[in-house]
């Protein structure tokens, strides 16, 4: 499934069950055996569902989903206000997700702009995202431009892991 056969629009109330299942699926494929088993296995699509609800209806926030020729979500981003103090950047890219059968095919990218495009909207700034170091698309993050900067620590299923954060400004993220 090539990019050009992809719509991508905000996430609506009828999307969330399947943004939630298409959430955990998405990490227990990339992360199995990077990861704790019982965290991944205690995931929860309807848990999953209700934060993308909760964050989808916060005024800065933009909830997207990749949608193919037959209305299936394939992907998911989100990003808004950052959440911290860390990063001294304006915005933060919360999540972006591709179905592994669709990866590759520039969705991820599409994704990551149209979020990007919804958030500079609201003002100038900077995004970033934090990514754990094991994850095997950090270099999907390094040809979109991003920048390595701070690095952190989060606890998952009780084990610590290290995140990476990148960043971008609007003129990087946008060049062609």
């Amino acid at each position: 499934m090539t990019a050009k056969k992809i719509t991508i629009r905000r996430v609506e109330e009828w999307d969330l069950p399947a943004v939630g299942n298409l959430l955990v699926d998405t990490w227990r494929s990339t992360f199995r055996g990077l990861l704790p088993d019982h965290f991944l296995d205690q995931m929860s699509p309807a848990h999953q569902s209700e934060r993308v609800r909760r964050m989808m209806i916060q005024p800065s926030c933009a909830c997207v989903v990749a949608v193919d020729p037959n209305q299936e979500i394939v992907g998911y981003a989100s990003g808004g206000e950052n959440r911290g103090q860390e990063i001294a950047s304006k915005f933060e890219l919360y999540a972006v997700y591709v179905r592994p059968e669709h990866q590759g095919n520039g969705i991820g990218r599409q994704l990551l702009h149209a979020v990007a495009k919804s958030l500079f909207r609201q003002s100038a700034g900077s995004l970033f995202v934090w990514v754990l170091t094991i994850n095997p698309f950090l270099p999907f993050y390094e040809r979109l431009g991003g920048r390595r900067g701070s690095t952190g620590k989060i606890d998952l299923g009780g084990t610590p892991f290290e995140m990476v954060a990148y960043l971008w400004d609007a003129d990087c993220l946008f060049a062609p």
